[in-house]
């Protein structure tokens, strides 16, 4: 076989690798606020989180959308979100005030991707927080609806809005309450310390129990 031909068939062969990997991962035609292709969200909750969406975007005119993916077919999901926001054109044409919560679930991704005209109202920094202390903690847990809601309303809380879900308002905050069970856990000690240090001399109680399971750390 000449090298010719060799070239020829091989430039086919990426040609036709090259467009399988487009067409398997294509952008669909917007169809509204919430589009679960991964199905992480109960039929009830998806109905209900679009329509709070569309009342916030009556309210406020920030466009936010939830997109989520069983998986990007080996697409970069920064690459992949830009795609998205341009082909949807997600906010106003003036304004370019939307925002795209894209999720990957098999690939364990997540992205906020912001329009030109929020930039600077929401950093990547800010957005790299809402992902991390709200959607993967939550995530790790199974409970995706609570990391997808909280996330949606830490990016309205951003720019003045809140969602309503079941007629009351998505709870917020900046750390899931996980977190405090360390602390729970060492004011428990204490506690126990407390009622049982009268039958137990000093001296003895530190060195075989709560002293010596703590080794000197802070």
């Amino acid at each position: 076989m000449s090298s010719r031909v060799v070239f020829l068939t091989l430039f086919s062969f990426l040609l036709l690798a090259g467009a399988n990997r487009l067409e398997a991962r294509d952008i669909p035609a917007l169809r509204g606020p919430v589009m679960d292709e991964a199905g992480l969200l109960s039929g009830l909750t998806a109905k209900k989180l679009e329509d709070a969406l569309v009342a916030l975007h009556q309210k406020s005119d920030l466009q936010l959308q939830l997109y989520s993916i069983p998986s990007l077919e080996g697409e970069v999901i920064e690459e992949y979100s830009i795609r998205i926001v341009e082909k949807w054109k997600l906010g106003s044409k003036e304004r370019g005030n939307g925002v795209l919560l894209l999720i990957a679930f098999e690939d364990r991704q997540a992205r906020i991707e912001v329009g030109e005209g929020l930039e600077g109202e929401l950093t990547d920094a800010e957005a790299a927080r809402i992902i991390d202390h709200l959607l993967v903690p939550e995530f790790r847990q199974g409970r995706y609806e609570s990391g997808i809601l909280q996330s949606l309303n830490a990016i309205a809380a951003k720019f003045g809005g809140e969602l309503t879900l079941y007629g009351e308002k998505i709870v917020f905050s900046q750390k899931s309450g996980r977190d405090l069970w360390p602390i729970i856990f060492f004011l428990l000690l204490l506690f126990v310390a407390f009622i049982l240090g009268p039958f137990f001399s000093a001296g003895r109680f530190m060195r075989g129990g709560f002293g010596s399971g703590w080794g000197g750390g802070s």
